[in-house]
């Protein structure tokens, strides 16, 4: 299972005390809904020397337990080993089932990153490795911002440059209807796991379409609909024009 939150606070500790960094998601009432606190223990040695918090003490782990944490400009994730969960992850009052993955998005002063990124690297460094990523292209970030307001779930993946959506979500990634979405030059494609590709006219909102796909469609779909290709003008084309797109 992924849990994500919204960062609004980030806190680096000062010189001279136990060198930590606290993400925390603060209302405008000031109420702490969500936090995610590492800790670097001087006296210990190796990944037993790191500790991560989730939303307070009892959901905790040590740093044995992280398999790797990747850093943007605009979020944070952390993901667990493999067998590892987080046992008490609630984040949205909607679900309890073990947490394997959280992400942070920011919400932060962008002259923040620096310190933080400093900041990790030294307390991870006896532990697990810290990714410095690209951030999410900013077409792909709105898409998936439109994604998850409509209650649906999304993944860019930068080895391929594209998108992936699903209607549900658990401890091992997407499921439920699921496709993908890429970007070319100007151009928006969408494609299916039965590698059926297509190219969207450029009037038409990637968002809308992807969306009421979602939606409509039951279970992982080989191909799309006619209704549904023919309603948003989709033109079919080879893996081979994609590709060369």
């Amino acid at each position: 299972m992924i849990q994500i939150f919204t960062a609004t606070t980030v806190t680096v500790s000062d010189p001279g005390e136990p060198l930590t960094v606290a993400f925390g998601e603060v209302k405008p009432d000031e109420r702490l809904v969500h936090s995610l606190l590492f800790i670097k223990d001087d006296e210990l040695r190796g990944a037993e020397s790191i500790s991560l918090e989730f939303n307070g003490q009892e959901n905790a782990c040590s740093g044995s337990s992280i398999d790797a944490v990747f850093l943007d400009e605009r979020s944070l994730r952390v993901r667990l080993a493999d067998g590892k969960w987080l046992r008490a992850g609630k984040v949205d009052d909607v679900t309890d089932r073990n947490v394997r993955e959280i992400e942070a998005r920011f919400e932060i002063p962008s002259s923040d990153f620096e310190n933080v990124k400093r900041a990790l690297q030294e307390l991870l460094s006896e532990g697990c490795p810290l990714h410095l990523v690209p951030p999410v292209p900013r077409a792909y970030d709105a898409l998936r911002q439109a994604v998850e307001s409509a209650g649906f779930f999304a993944d860019y993946q930068p080895p391929n440059d594209r998108m992936c959506v699903a209607s549900e979500i658990f401890e091992h990634g997407l499921t439920g209807v699921s496709f993908w979405i890429a970007r070319r030059k100007n151009l928006w494609f969408v494609a299916t796991w039965g590698n059926h590709f297509y190219r969207l006219p450029e009037t038409t909102p990637v968002d809308a379409v992807v969306i009421e796909d979602l939606r409509v469609h039951r279970g992982t779909p080989f191909d799309f609909t006619p209704e549904f290709k023919t309603k948003h003008g989709l033109v079919e084309i080879t893996e081979e024009e994609f590709d060369r797109a």
